[in-house]
């Protein structure tokens, strides 16, 4: 549940962002025009990784637990549909809404014409912050060095994890709890933990291997 939302969430962020990154020269075209353009480049991303979400739920699906995966995948499409129409239509209907100076909470309200909003509610914080405190605290040698020093440190580490890493697989992982094979593959571990799985091998009507 909260991986869709996260993907919808994401897919919206994407959009508006395109729309902020219009020049001033494009801002100032028709509304379809805007919107397409805004598209063109937000379409292809949200496109993308809704398809590899798909594509990736959709080999999940393939296991034993195929419904969960598939109603995920189906989750996944929907948004990418919502995200393209219903959301597009609402930013539209906001845009409108600001070009004919309406209250954002009262759409009812129409300012006068010598309105303008105040400064501090066109300030966008989090790029501020960015912009001036961040991205200089960043740029500074010292922080530099042991921003170089963590991730050298970091790789390390990871490096020695996959080292560590055993491969290990259990049958009873992919099975139903209710099914017969999984109780029998808990009470053979519980009871004969060291005599592992009876298997055979038969070719036609002969046996192989056991």
């Amino acid at each position: 549940m909260f991986y869709i939302e996260g993907i919808g969430v994401d897919d919206m962020f994407v959009i508006v962002a395109a729309l902020s990154c219009l020049s001033p020269k494009q801002q100032e075209l028709p509304l379809p025009d805007r919107l397409s353009l805004m598209l063109k480049h937000a379409g292809v991303s949200i496109t993308v990784t809704s398809l590899t979400d798909m594509v990736a739920f959709g080999i999940g699906a393939t296991t034993v637990r195929y419904k969960k995966k598939m109603y995920t995948r189906i989750h996944v499409l929907g948004l990418y549909v919502f995200s393209a129409t219903f959301f597009v239509a609402c930013i539209s209907f906001d845009i409108r809404r600001k070009e004919d100076k309406r209250n954002a909470c009262l759409c009812c309200f129409k300012h006068s014409e010598e309105y303008k909003p105040n400064n501090c509610s066109q300030t966008e914080i989090i790029s501020w912050v960015l912009k001036k405190i961040y991205a200089p605290f960043l740029l500074k040698l010292p922080v530099k060095i042991c921003v170089i020093i963590i991730t050298a440190a970091l790789l390390g580490v990871s490096i020695w994890g996959v080292t560590e890493l055993k491969q290990d697989f259990d049958p009873s992982w992919f099975l139903p709890t209710d099914s017969y094979a999984y109780k029998y593959f808990g009470i053979n571990d519980k009871y004969f933990p060291a005599n592992g799985v009876p298997a055979a091998v038969y070719c036609s009507m002969y046996k192989l291997i056991e």
